[in-house]
């Protein structure tokens, strides 16, 4: 008798940022398409004269003779699609539907400051959501200057902070949640932002114990190499196409090193990395291995302090070319070197802790997903802390203990919310009922059918999250908690209070 198949699970692409802007107008169209390599691709508007207008012209499309004329059309061609975002958010206004509000401070490499705002509702059996832009800020932004920017950029939009937002999400950071006690509408903190404080606070230590860490970065892999250094390979260079972040906003800036069980062995590796990113001779050599075994080449990737997910690349990187590297510094004469040399009990502490920060960086990259929810971030954190108990070592113990402290102090009340909303469960749902969903987002930690031993890491999760889902609502719904027929959600909104 032939045992069933397990499920096919198919691995997800990577996503670019952009991937998250899908085209929703006329591809052919001129203005469409000069808006989008100006602002996407990053071409100054004199090269359409210059080099771009042959192109253009194969195309049908006539341009303008002047950078000054290029520059009005995509102004207006600007002006179009915000007239349009304007006319949507009327139309739900008009049905009597209703917004949340993403929004977060950004510093681009020119070190001007921006803040970024989304607006996010359901309609028509799915999520929607409109990118507001960046909205300039100068000098300091204090709570009240944060309301006061959000109050303007949303009444352009004939939408009001008071009414017509329910909820907000932001990050931790003390000017995020202090604007969340200013505005009437719900707030949600961000999970991403809750696991990176637990993080630091377990994988690196403060070299002022005294201070708080406010500071941080979450990054989210892209298809590019992440990491490049230049010449003498001391100094890191992160460009802004190869990394999607997700950044924490802080006064102030705290240097923190690794734990001392991790440090020197970091180190070591971290003197490996600039030996072969700082050469590019030594590295054809060690690339010569590489490709002998693994048929492409492989970069070596170098951590940066301020992102742990690097650390958790770095480390990934070199056990996967540990032998390559190995036959690299025999040939270079440097495999006697002490500061080259590692011994079996460095070579598994640095698998354990790939191990333990593999789980980790995985969950991050999903929390950042756009189709990410509360269901998802909570079969994710649930899976995530078993795969670190799983693994029985001092440092993955105490980073699951940091993760399950509860930092989000709304979290709770906010998840059962939803979870009774969404997924319509008895109006009887207490504390009794949330034992039970809880159970059934662990509901497939233990079911070794479903998730066969030779799944990977990503697969695995990808499983536990599709059965989480399934268990609490076999029929998915959409987020409803925003449409005109739940007007008893909108209530008890209003009068909730924190």
């Amino acid at each position: 008798m032939l045992s069933e198949e397990p499920p096919s699970i198919t691995t997800p692409k990577r996503m670019k940022i952009t991937d998250h802007f899908p085209i929703q107008n006329n591809e052919n169209s001129m203005e469409e398409r000069v808006a989008r390599m100006a602002a996407q691709d990053g071409l100054p508007l004199s090269v359409f004269v210059r080099y771009l207008r042959d192109l253009f012209k194969a195309k049908g499309h006539s341009l303008p003779r002047s950078s000054t004329s290029i520059r009005m059309m995509v102004m207006n061609y600007g002006m179009t699609l915000r007239i349009k975002v304007l006319y949507e958010l009327s139309e739900l206004k008009e049905t009597d539907h209703r917004f949340l509000l993403t929004f977060d401070e950004w510093t681009s490499s020119s070190n001007r400051r921006y803040l970024n705002i989304n607006v996010h509702t359901y309609a028509n059996d799915r999520v929607l959501f409109w990118n507001l832009g960046l909205t300039r800020i100068f000098g300091s932004i204090p709570a009240t200057v944060c309301v006061e920017i959000l109050r303007k950029q949303l009444k352009e939009l004939d939408l009001d902070l008071d009414i017509d937002i329910v909820a907000i999400t932001t990050d931790a950071a003390s000017v995020m949640v202090k604007t969340g006690t200013l505005i009437p509408a719900f707030q949600q903190l961000c999970y991403a932002h809750d696991w990176q404080l637990g993080i630091l606070d377990v994988i690196y230590k403060k070299k002022n114990e005294h201070e708080s860490i406010q500071q941080g970065q979450i990054d989210v892999p892209l298809e590019k190499s992440e990491a490049k250094t230049n010449n003498d390979g001391d100094r890191l260079n992160i460009t802004d196409d190869d990394r999607c972040i997700v950044e924490v906003s802080s006064s102030s800036e705290i240097e923190r090193e690794l734990i001392y069980d991790f440090n020197d062995i970091i180190n070591k590796v971290r003197k490996i990395v600039r030996l072969f990113k700082g050469s590019p001779t030594k590295n054809d050599m060690l690339q010569e291995y590489v490709k002998k075994e693994f048929g492409r080449k492989i970069e070596l990737d170098r951590d940066c302090k301020t992102r742990w997910s690097s650390l958790a690349t770095m480390i990934e990187t070199f056990n996967k070319l540990k032998l390559c590297i190995a036959k690299t510094l025999i040939d270079l004469s440097l495999s006697r070197n002490i500061e080259c040399r590692f011994s079996e009990h460095e070579f598994c502490a640095l698998e354990n802790l790939e191990n333990i920060l593999k789980p980790v960086k995985l969950a991050v990259e999903v929390l950042c997903r756009q189709d990410a929810n509360l269901i998802i971030a909570e079969a994710t954190l649930k899976f995530m802390i078993k795969k670190l108990e799983d693994n029985h070592s001092a440092l993955a113990s105490e980073l699951a203990l940091s993760l399950r402290r509860p930092k989000n102090l709304l979290r709770k009340e906010i998840k059962d919310f939803v979870i009774r909303m969404q997924f319509s469960l008895s109006n009887s749902y207490d504390n009794n009922d949330n034992e039970e969903v809880v159970q059934a987002v662990q509901v497939t930690n233990n079911n070794e059918e479903v998730s066969p031993s030779d799944l990977t890491l990503q697969q695995e999760l990808e499983l536990t999250i599709s059965s989480a889902s399934n268990v609490i609502c076999p029929d998915p719904v959409g987020l409803k908690i925003f449409s005109p027929a739940n007007t008893e959600i909108e209530d008890r909104l209003r009068d909730w209070k924190p």
